[in-house]
């Protein structure tokens, strides 16, 4: 990731195709399902695509920045579920119907 976001700022196709086949993808299928529980009723959202932005956000949080500024991180599966789990519980109180 380091490499790429190095590599990105001479070579921007590079930057886009990336952004394109990776994160964009995964945002707007987390975005299609929010906006199907937004018309089942479940959720209240304005924008699904930008809250699928923000969860994506929470759980990558400083984790992701400390790793790519080279921070090695201890971080096993139980961390890793247990955060998933937190940012799901506080983005689901914010968003539920």
């Amino acid at each position: 990731m380091r490499g790429l976001a190095f590599e990105a700022e001479r070579a921007t196709e590079l930057g886009e195709l990336f952004l394109r086949r990776g994160p964009d993808r995964t945002r707007q299928a987390l975005a299609d399902y929010l906006a199907d529980q937004v018309a089942r009723g479940r959720l209240a959202l304005e924008d699904p695509r930008e809250a699928a932005g923000m969860f994506i956000g929470m759980l990558l949080g400083e984790w992701h920045i400390d790793t790519l500024l080279g921070r090695r991180m201890e971080l096993g599966p139980a961390q890793c579920e247990a955060r998933a789990r937190h940012c799901t519980a506080v983005f689901l109180s914010g968003a539920s119907a």
